[in-house]
């Protein structure tokens, strides 16, 4: 039973952001620890609904987030 505990705690260690990311995607990558939903980012984050719908598309499409039902956010 530890060995599988072992194998699931290494495959849910998240992934270590790729260093190409500008300082705006590595603060909403970083943010994006947990599930979170857009209104809660822009809140913590302090930065403008478009700004961050801009940064979530950038990551996107590096395939690094990607957006769930109800405008929730998680990394892939």
């Amino acid at each position: 039973a530890a060995t599988r505990g072992g194998a699931r705690e290494a495959s849910a260690e998240p992934p270590a952001p790729p260093p190409e990311l500008t300082p705006e995607q590595r603060r909403v990558f970083d943010a994006l620890a947990a599930r979170r939903h857009a209104d809660e980012l822009v809140r913590e984050l302090g930065v403008s609904v478009p700004e961050l719908v801009r940064t979530l598309q950038q990551l996107q499409f590096k395939k690094l987030v990607r957006q769930l039902p109800g405008n929730f956010y998680e990394r892939r």
